[in-house]
């Protein structure tokens, strides 16, 4: 009988057996040794696949290695090493290891990814392999849009911080900045504020003045490539205000034939850009202004005369302003401004 022991399952059966021997050697004890099969680990190959960045980000499922396991004599799992792939960037699909979407996200974030390490076993001799990951980044464009916005004037003028325009920008794979593009914004009318473009006091003068903006040019970079934008400012200019008179004193006296300084007048307008025309009238007498550099006068010494040019030429004249009454006139006159 030979008995026979299973190195495997360690089961244990005696077999009979008939064996012819010399006569000589009968009754004698007999002596067979049997050699166990050698345990045969399994084999494992993993082999990192280069990851390209596309359309301009990684995204779940994307492979990052393959393997290839095999066990000669049993069948073998494979699994991630113990204590690794702990922050779960990889998955095991197949024969593939993937991203899952916290590596995707990880890698858009700018993160890298740690070592793959798979350990194959058959339930006897583990079999360890790693991997470095090969990540191809692509350098993503930024994107930048730009947009204006309807800027209406506000009670009658416009201000310093009004919105002309706001934009977003964008990067997955880097920081950017943005300004004024080169060569733009000399005049110093924009400002750039959070993710808005607004007019700075000299903006806001400009269109106060009656002035026109130019077109707002903005770009972005990452340090690699510029990107432009430009918008054209759509502004609303409210509803013409007239012109304001005021004068401080309503009424005057005169002696007979005497001249009469009248003061106080002044004139104002806070739409009128660079022009106004102020015109000055009375019914039994004349006026006169002295002569402003820049100021058109027209009929100076009479009864009716008018004032062509700015507010402050304007007012630089009505403080000069005389009246004359007729010769031998007594009574009433009245003194009518239309501006």
């Amino acid at each position: 009988t030979i008995k026979t022991v299973d190195v495997l399952s360690g089961e244990t059966t005696f077999n009979p057996v008939v064996i012819g021997v010399p006569s000589a050697v009968e009754n004698s004890t007999v002596s067979y040794v049997v050699t166990a099969p050698s345990v045969i680990p399994p084999t494992l190959t993993l082999t990192a696949v280069a990851l390209v960045e596309g359309s301009g980000e990684f995204i779940a499922g994307d492979i990052v290695a393959n393997f290839v396991v095999s066990d000669a004599d049993s069948p073998a799992s494979v699994d991630f090493t113990a204590g690794s792939n702990t922050e779960a960037y990889f998955a095991i699909n197949g024969t593939n290891v993937i991203l899952t979407s916290s590596g995707a996200a990880h890698l858009n974030a700018g993160g890298s990814l740690p070592i793959i390490s798979l350990t194959a076993t058959d339930g006897n001799t583990p079999v360890t392999q790693t991997a470095v990951p090969n990540v191809a980044l692509t350098d993503d464009v930024p994107s930048l849009t730009l947009t204006a916005v309807a800027l209406e004037e506000g009670n009658d003028t416009f201000l310093l911080g009004d919105i002309v325009a706001n934009f977003t920008l964008s990067d997955p794979d880097s920081d950017e900045t943005v300004g004024f593009t080169a060569g733009t914004n000399t005049e110093g009318y924009y400002a750039i504020t959070g993710s808005t473009v607004t007019l700075t006091s000299a903006g806001a003068a400009h269109l106060n003045a009656g002035g026109t903006l130019p077109t707002i040019s903005l770009t972005a970079t990452d340090g690699t490539t510029p990107v432009t934008q430009t918008a054209v400012p759509n502004i609303i200019i409210g509803v013409n205000i007239a012109p304001l008179n005021s004068i401080t004193t309503t009424s005057f006296t005169v002696a007979e034939d005497a001249s009469l300084a009248i003061t106080g007048l002044t004139v104002s307008d806070v739409d009128s850009g660079t022009s106004l025309t102020t015109t000055l009238s009375v019914a039994n007498g004349v006026l006169n202004v002295t002569p402003v550099d820049g100021l058109i006068i027209n009929s100076n010494g009479s009864a009716s005369l008018s004032l062509v040019g700015s507010q402050s030429a304007i007012n630089a004249a009505l403080a000069t302003l005389t009246y004359q009454g007729n010769l031998n006139h007594y009574g009433s006159d009245t003194l009518t401004v239309v501006s």
